[in-house]
């Protein structure tokens, strides 16, 4: 109980200081609140530092052939503050990938055919968009007619890729025909020797028939005759043999 005693007298004791203090100096409640409110405000006793804001210095540009959109552009951006997710436009379009090298470097991909169909005019901004912030622009803008000449090349490249791989289908696919042709003249070909062969030992076997009954008609005739001649000797033999004993 003494201490407590002790503590409270202590404690009542700062108290009354601190209030004479004030009265002595003539500074109220109201004012120092003032004072320290304006301290909060001028950054003392803030633990949240400001978010700086993204700086687009520079940037260049590269084309790269791409197989799904026949050419794609490339960004190599450098700042300060980028963000690891943020974005980066040409005009309005974004892009389509985004790559964050670090807070001062930042590389995006665009689909150049894309591009020139999202928007009629060539001559763009390069803008980069932190999250939560607006879009910051290069003071630089990009002229998206310098690669038109290239993508003309590019298509035209594309096209005669494309019309190589058709000739080359047609005359694969013509190739294969003329082998079915002349596999169906050989078969063909084939039953029709096929056909004739046993046409031919039909007509053998016909052949042989017809002279193996000619020649089974001419020994009957030749044993006929040999039988009648047989029979008029006889005959003549026997009428000799009765006129001995007349």
């Amino acid at each position: 109980m003494k201490e407590n005693y002790i503590k409270k007298i202590l404690g009542t004791s700062v108290l009354s200081v601190f209030v004479l203090t004030l009265a002595l100096t003539g500074t109220s409640f109201d004012l120092l609140g003032t004072n320290v409110a304006h301290a909060a405000t001028a950054g003392y006793g803030n633990d949240d530092d400001k978010k700086e804001e993204v700086k687009v210095s520079s940037w260049k540009s590269s084309t790269k052939a791409d197989d799904e959109c026949i050419q794609t552009l490339k960004l190599e951006i450098k700042g300060k503050n980028f963000d690891k997710d943020a974005e980066v436009e040409i005009g309005s379009e974004k892009a389509d990938s985004v790559n964050r090298i670090s807070s001062k470097r930042i590389s995006a991909k665009f689909c150049l055919s894309e591009l020139l169909d999202a928007e009629s005019k060539l001559v763009r901004s390069v803008g980069v968009i932190n999250p939560d912030e607006d879009k910051v622009r290069a003071n630089k803008k990009i002229d998206l007619g310098d690669f038109l000449a290239e993508i003309e090349d590019q298509e035209e490249e594309e096209n005669d890729r494309r019309a190589e791989q058709e000739r080359a289908r047609e005359e694969r696919q013509a190739e294969e025909e003329r082998a079915a042709g002349e596999r169906q003249l050989e078969q063909e070909r084939a039953e029709q020797e096929k056909s004739l062969r046993e046409e031919k030992k039909a007509e053998e076997k016909a052949t042989n028939l017809e002279e193996k009954n000619d020649s089974e008609k001419n020994g009957n005739g030749e044993l006929a005759g040999a039988s009648l001649a047989s029979k008029n000797i006889f005959e003549r033999v026997f009428s000799w043999f009765v006129s001995l004993f007349r």
